[in-house]
């Protein structure tokens, strides 16, 4: 939690459904989401539109963010085509290793505030 700020938790109907923070903030200039996750059961509620829009709120409150970067495997679908949907641009791609040491690409997005 050291190297994590902002833990942000979404309730629905009282469970825990959705979850984010940030692995970067750099004040007056930009900060990059982590661990965007919503639970499989809550999925297609609108909770990881909120979750980005309040992360959104704290990088502009918090770190007076002027810019927040988002980025996602490949394999990750879901995000794939949700950040763009929430008015988020491809900047670049990246390669890495999976577990299995298979070459990966991550995907980053910028998007300014």
């Amino acid at each position: 939690m050291a190297e994590r700020r902002d833990s942000t938790v979404v309730l629905l109907d009282g469970r825990v459904a959705g979850f984010a923070n940030f692995y970067q903030w750099h004040y007056d200039d930009h900060c990059a989401l982590g661990n965007l996750m919503v639970a499989h059961w809550a999925r297609g509620h609108g909770v990881a539109h909120y979750l980005v829009a309040v992360m959104e709120q704290l990088a502009r409150e918090h770190y007076h963010a002027k810019r927040m970067q988002v980025s996602c495997f490949n394999a990750n679908s879901a995000g794939l085509l949700l950040y763009p949907k929430l008015g988020y641009a491809l900047s670049g791609v990246v390669e890495r290793r999976d577990p299995k040491g298979q070459r990966v690409a991550l995907i980053q997005f910028s998007k300014p505030l």
